[in-house]
């Protein structure tokens, strides 16, 4: 009985392993858009949040009561 091949042995069609790295660049770069576009909103909104809350300034008496 012949032993079955390993499937890291076996040739691999070159097209296939291009699609391959290609889908998985593509994968990455819109990961990190998307990412990218995540981050840029929330700090949008830390800031919008910011700029309406007004910070209360307090002397140096009250905070050293």
């Amino acid at each position: 009985m012949a032993r079955k091949k390993s499937i890291w042995r076996q040739e691999v069609n070159p097209k296939m392993a291009y699609m391959l790295i290609g889908t998985a660049v593509l994968a990455v770069f819109f990961e990190v858009l998307i990412l990218t576009l995540a981050v840029e909103r929330a700090y949008a909104i830390a800031v919008d949040h910011m700029v309406r809350t007004p910070v209360p300034h307090y002397s140096e008496q009250e905070l050293f009561r």
